[in-house]
């Protein structure tokens, strides 16, 4: 503001100059009395001044005037105009300072003027509102900041009471700040409605921990069974007092302990896992042994898993079941002791009971033969009374025996037409069930040149199958079972017949017969091995009195009634370790009934099939060769196979 005064007092005197100037340049006449006259206007009363004019002659005239209250020109000097001069021009030039302006005027009849203009006075007029009115406003300013700061310290003050009165137990609730509502900016406001929503959720996490803590101290520490927590490595961090009481683990802090400090696995691999027990990701339960009290315990070890699922430690819990432990040791013991007795009561039984066997069947045979019309009355009453009496007998020693699942051997045979592919059919139908169970693919296969009907015992026929393909299923885990029916052909039938194809037992095989029928059950079960192969050839050499294993009794009487049907089983395996039990039966006529019949339209079809069984595609190419029937088969269904079909 004070600048502006300043530019404005000498802007004035600068146009004071220009207006002298213009005045005494309308003038014709340059005579001191016009000068005079010029200097009377009222323009010019109210400015110091010091005019002096210099006549063409060298004469002088000085007029000078002053304001009140301003020192008077003590000295009469002509100002000297450089070239320099703020403003110049033909007729005059000036320069102003911080005081005055000094200036001369050249007029062309050779006068000269030289002037001295003081700017005026800086003069504050306090009763202007252009004075008063800045510093009001610039007081006013400055008591509001003060209000104003004065207010947020107090606000300051008052949260920082506030917040140093939260307590983790005294906000039992929600409470709001202690500001009023027109005396608080918005900001504090909202800091201390935070501040207390912040202390009432700490109170509540403090409540929960402190509530957590309790329960900690109450299962863990004082928890009747040992307790301890290990870190990711398996040093032990933390147990409690009963795995104190119990282990008295040693009280030197710096050291480290471990599990196998204190604990050993019953066995090795328990051991191994307890060393490495960094490793383990699922709970596991372990039996180990104190080293110190040499007591067995249950060990639970549970992983514990930090945020992104990585494992920061373990928890374990020792159970004590050293008691029962020896308790079903004992109890185990006699349990040993009590099957080993059975085991000796029914191998005294079953050898009993096969040696008592034999001799009641020869009783009944002999019996039934003897026709009663021949005998007296007391002959047929007795012959009556011993053949029931036998039959009981035999009876209630093959219920003794527990045969109800093996069909009872007898001497005597029931020789009849039987239809070989009925029966192989039944016995199929009666494992299909017990087949999928399993998850096996059952697979039968009659041929088409086997006979359809030969002269044998239904019943031991249907049993020794049924033996055969249930010994198959047992040792069967993956894979197929399959029922092969088929002729032998002319040269092993020879073979046989000249005994030169010994089977793998004792069986006598006839002479006079020339044609055999083959029942063939393979499976992909376990590989037999030799050991196991001369084990089972020795069942099938058993007879049927002596003492077997109960797994092999079905092995041992279906080869005691093959040889009663005048045939043999044979075991082989094959190139890829398929084993194959193979019943031979033989049969006398040469000419035989098929199951399958030709047809003369059967040639004009061609079949194509897809089958990745071999075993199956083998018998179908066998059956359109015996029908006559073109036949494709094809392994797999890809593109190649598909673009083929195609074509």
């Amino acid at each position: 503001m004070f600048d502006g005064i300043r530019k404005h007092s000498e802007q004035h005197s600068i146009d004071t100059f220009y207006a002298l100037q213009h005045s005494i340049i309308e003038h014709a006449a340059h005579v001191d009395s016009e000068i005079k006259r010029i200097l009377e206007q009222p323009t010019f009363d109210h400015l110091s001044y010091q005019l002096i004019l210099m006549m063409p002659s060298g004469q002088t005239y000085i007029h000078h005037n002053t304001r009140p209250n301003e020192s008077a020109f003590s000295t009469v000097a002509f100002p000297t105009i450089g070239t320099s001069a703020s403003s110049s021009s033909d007729h005059s030039s000036y320069t102003v300072n911080s005081n005055e302006l000094t200036g001369i005027i050249n007029l062309k009849s050779g006068h000269q003027i030289y002037i001295v203009l003081r700017h005026e006075p800086f003069v504050v007029d306090w009763i202007s509102y252009r004075y008063w009115l800045p510093l009001m406003v610039a007081i006013v300013l400055f008591f509001m900041a003060l209000l104003y700061m004065l207010n947020r310290r107090t606000n300051w003050e008052q949260l920082l009471v506030y917040t140093d009165s939260l307590s983790s137990r005294a906000k039992e609730s929600y409470t709001p700040p202690p500001f009023l509502q027109k005396k608080s900016t918005t900001e504090f406001m909202l800091l201390g409605h935070a501040l207390s929503r912040v202390s009432y959720q700490l109170h509540n996490d403090y409540r929960r921990i402190k509530t957590l803590s309790h329960r900690l101290e109450r299962l863990v520490d004082q928890a009747p069974l040992p307790m301890l927590m290990s870190i990711r490595h398996g040093q032990i961090s933390f147990y409690n007092q009963r795995f104190e009481q119990v282990f008295t683990p040693p009280t030197q802090s710096e050291q480290s302990y471990e599990l196998t400090d204190f604990v050993e696995g019953k066995d090795e691999a328990t051991q191994i896992l307890l060393k490495t027990i960094s490793s383990l990701r699922v709970t596991r339960t372990l039996m180990v042994y104190g080293l110190e009290n040499k007591q067995a315990y249950q060990l639970h070890v549970t992983p514990w898993f930090g945020e992104h699922g990585q494992v920061h430690g373990f928890t374990v819990i020792f159970n004590n079941v050293d008691e029962i432990f020896h308790q079903s040791e004992q109890l185990q013991l006699h349990n040993q002791q009590l099957q080993l007795q059975i085991d000796e009561s029914n191998e005294a039984q079953a050898f009993i009971g096969r040696k008592l066997r034999l001799p009641l069947e020869k009783i009944i045979d002999s019996l039934e033969p003897i026709d009663p019309s021949t005998l007296t009355a007391q002959g047929k009453k007795t012959l009556n009374t011993l053949i029931t009496t036998s039959q009981s007998m035999l009876t209630v020693l093959n219920e003794t025996l527990a045969t109800e699942e093996v069909e009872v051997r007898k001497t005597r045979l029931s020789i009849e037409t039987v239809d070989i592919y009925k029966v192989s059919k039944e016995v199929s139908n009666l494992v299909t069930k017990e087949i999928r169970q399993q998850g096996l693919e059952l697979i039968y296969f009659f041929a088409p040149d086997c006979p359809r009907y030969i002269e044998t015992d239904y019943i031991r026929l249907h049993h020794i199958l049924l033996n055969l393909l249930k010994n198959a299923i047992s040792f069967t885990t993956s894979g197929y079972v399959a029922l092969t029916v088929d002729r032998v052909s002319e040269d092993k039938a020879t073979r046989i017949s000249n005994q030169d194809l010994t089977p793998n037992n004792d069986t006598t095989v006839p002479a006079q017969t020339s044609y055999w029928i083959r029942f063939s059950v393979k499976d992909t079960g376990v590989t037999i091995t030799p050991e196991r192969q001369n084990q089972l050839v020795n069942i099938l050499n058993q007879s049927n009195h002596n003492l077997v294993e109960d797994s092999n009794i079905g092995l041992s009487d279906a080869n005691s009634f093959a040889q009663l049907l005048g045939g043999f089983i044979e075991l082989s395996n094959t190139v890829d370790k398929e084993t194959i039990f193979s019943l031979y039966l033989p049969y006398p006529h040469t000419t035989y009934q098929s199951v399958y019949h030709r047809c003369s339209q059967l040639p004009h079809i061609h079949l194509i099939a897809i089958i990745n069984q071999p075993l199956v595609a083998e018998h179908l190419q066998r059956l359109c060769e015996y029908l006559t029937i073109s036949v494709t088969i094809y392994s797999t269904l890809d593109r190649a196979t598909v673009q083929q079909l195609k074509k």
